[in-house]
């Protein structure tokens, strides 16, 4: 969790969410982090809360993504996305569904004062003020963001380099929307949406 007495903020990093991208910003304006980036923490209940999100069938396909390159490089088995997905309603095994976006909200017991898309990362996080106001200082992390890199994903795998929608059927989707429906419901993403989901 990050925080910061001087912006008055705190800001949730789920997993798959820009969460990397964003804590290069964050670290560049001093904010201090709580236990790691993903973890979370009700720092003051009277500051802005400002959550990262994403569509819900990109989170689960990227984490499934992730979990394959890494077993993959480790000559490891790789459980295909329909056995990962299955094994996430197993609350011991990886990171389950309700770290997600939804169970920040949980945490904290209320609606968060402003919400960075994934989709729409550039425009969500240039419209914070604190973030605006700094756009100097920032200039580094700003380039970076419109240059679009993403470094980490030079080392995946090319069978996994593909439009998000090519790795679901309807089954595949009812069960992820079943496991993540609160963030569907909280975040007005589409549960039709894994039909044309490229990211």
């Amino acid at each position: 969790m990050y925080y910061s007495p001087k912006y008055e903020a705190q800001w949730g990093l789920p997993p798959r969410t820009a969460s990397r991208m964003t804590k290069e910003f964050l670290d560049k304006l001093g904010f201090n982090e709580l236990f790691g980036h993903h973890v979370v923490v009700n720092v003051r209940n009277d500051w802005e809360l400002i959550i990262n999100t994403r569509n819900p069938y990109a989170v689960a396909a990227s984490m499934w993504i992730l979990i394959y390159k890494n077993r993959k490089k480790n000559n490891r088995p790789v459980p295909t996305f329909l056995e990962h997905t299955l094994e996430l309603d197993r609350p011991t095994y990886g990171i389950p569904p309700e770290i997600g976006p939804s169970y920040y909200l949980q945490i904290f017991n209320r609606m968060p004062d402003r919400v960075i898309r994934y989709e729409n990362f550039a425009e969500d996080i240039m419209n914070v003020p604190f973030i605006k106001n700094n756009s100097s200082l920032l200039q580094n992390e700003i380039d970076k963001l419109h240059q679009g890199d993403v470094p980490w994903m030079d080392d995946y795998p090319e069978e996994v380099k593909r439009p998000y929608y090519e790795f679901y059927d309807q089954e595949l989707a009812n069960i992820v929307y079943r496991q993540r429906k609160l963030e569907f419901d909280n975040f007005g993403y589409d549960p039709n949406s894994w039909r044309t989901l490229v990211k």
